[in-house]
């Protein structure tokens, strides 16, 4: 079976021996290959390169992250949700994205420079905007592209998109609470929650027209990160353990088994008994 993801939709692929078994929507080249016929096909990734974990958006894109720990995604690349400034008409395979430094960097010689691996240890994928944690210098560092257009990315609304113009690189990592990381990040179709390392708080930003945030604010959208209201979810007894997002909530799964779910509640998503939301 594949494996559960944060996303706003189906899982197109899975994880088995580094292949990327996809079943994706071929009219905007989802297929790694770049390919639009629509059957069922394994790719590997460029020069022997293993998958370590994949998500998928029923929005035409894919994400993935390879075995050096680089993210690379594939398909529908409008509003730079592939990361990597592809233009709009372009149907090209997988590529990686740039989040720690900028592709084409020459030594005093002018010979082209590989970037070290970004070492991602988590990614996302949302409706049109994705979301990588990163390790540096043992510090986690959180890097989002896409579409900013309801403030799904964490950065200031005079950003609209990332990836599509410039690079994730060219960004500084969003800000979060002094002193904390990301641990965990999920993305919904257009809002994006993290864990906190110290496993205790959430926050999330983006659209909030029914409580995707988990709390009440007086705009539908939060667009900055720092604006974002911090959930304190768990204590020192009972930490969070994961986040799992919907396309339009999030659940916060507890270390004694409990569940606590927020967002739209149409059809008792959120297992409170009604579908109200919260």
């Amino acid at each position: 079976n594949a494996p559960e993801y944060a996303g706003s939709a189906q899982l197109l692929g899975q994880e088995r021996r580094g292949d990327v078994n996809e079943y994706a929507r071929g009219d905007v080249g989802a297929h790694v290959s770049g390919s639009t016929t629509v059957s069922p096909v394994v790719n590997v990734l460029p020069r022997g390169r293993q998958v370590v974990s994949v998500r998928a958006s029923d929005a035409g894109f894919a994400c993935v992250i390879d075995d050096l720990g680089n993210a690379g995604c594939f398909g529908e690349p409008e509003s730079g949700r592939l990361g990597d400034e592809v233009e709009p008409t372009t149907k090209d395979g997988w590529r990686r994205v740039p989040l720690r430094s900028l592709p084409g960097s020459t030594d005093v010689d002018g010979n082209v420079v590989p970037a070290p691996p970004d070492l991602v240890i988590d990614l996302c994928v949302g409706k049109a905007h994705a979301c990588a944690i990163s390790s540096v210098n043992d510090k986690a560092q959180l890097h989002c592209w896409g579409s900013n257009e309801v403030g799904q990315l964490g950065y200031n609304s005079s950003v609209s998109t990332i990836g599509q113009e410039q690079y994730p690189a060219s960004f500084p990592p969003v800000d979060l609470p002094t002193g904390l990381s990301a641990r965990q990040v999920v993305c919904g179709d257009d809002h994006t929650c993290v864990l906190l390392d110290n496993k205790l708080e959430v926050i999330c930003w983006g659209r909030n027209d029914v409580g995707q945030l988990g709390f009440v604010s007086s705009e539908n959208v939060v667009y900055n990160a720092t604006d974002a209201q911090t959930l304190a979810l768990g204590n020192q007894n009972d930490l969070v353990l994961s986040l799992t997002a919907g396309r339009q909530h999030t659940c916060a799964h507890f270390t004694l088994g409990g569940l606590r779910c927020w967002g739209n509640g149409l059809f008792g998503r959120l297992g409170t008994g009604s579908s109200t939301n919260v």
